[in-house]
């Protein structure tokens, strides 16, 4: 882990996934504004260190993280467990790029593709940070894209995969809710 945050230093900190996108460094300004400590997470560690670098003195760790399957999220929940970071919250900012074009005349891949960048990191995200959070925790937020109510011509694909998303945050949030814990989709 980087940044000014040290092991045990930390209070409970709020952990940002996909922390260099756009949605991710909006929640980063806003925590830090806040003066919340975080953990920003992306898979890009240059980008990470200048989001560190654009906020300095403020209680922000970076950790360089990919989250493409059960064991990447595995392996981020045991790097949150060592240093001893307490979890308060998790927003998850997890999507892919997408190329425009129409649904019909791309082949399947690219919705398969698509699945696989923008609605599964979520679940396997969730499936091993979940049990970091306390029942009092802030809360877990899934970041959505446009399209899941209402098609977004020429992103089909991205379209399918937000509407997935809606759909899981609303099981996610029916599952933890046993837990104590709130689920929401931004």
């Amino acid at each position: 882990m980087t940044g000014i945050i040290d092991s045990g230093t930390i209070g409970r900190a709020v952990v940002v996934l996909g922390a260099t996108g756009a949605a991710g460094r909006g929640v980063v300004q806003a925590l830090v504004e806040a003066g919340r400590p975080l953990v920003a997470v992306a898979e890009d560690a240059d980008a990470l260190r200048a989001l560190a670098d654009a906020h300095p003195g403020a209680a922000l760790a970076t950790l360089p993280a990919r989250i493409a399957s059960d064991a990447d999220a595995a392996a981020l929940a045991a790097r949150l467990r060592t240093f001893d970071v307490a979890v308060d919250g998790v927003v998850a900012g997890l999507a892919g790029t997408h190329a425009c074009g129409r649904l019909i005349d791309e082949p399947a891949e690219v919705l398969q593709r698509t699945l696989d960048e923008d609605l599964l990191p979520h679940l396997f995200a969730a499936r091993h940070l979940f049990p970091l959070l306390p029942p009092d925790a802030a809360g877990y937020v899934l970041v959505g894209g446009p399209g899941g109510t209402y098609p977004w011509a020429g992103y089909g694909h991205c379209s399918i995969a937000a509407a997935a998303l809606r759909m899981m945050a609303r099981v996610l949030h029916d599952e933890a809710a046993r837990h104590g814990l709130r689920v929401q989709l931004l």
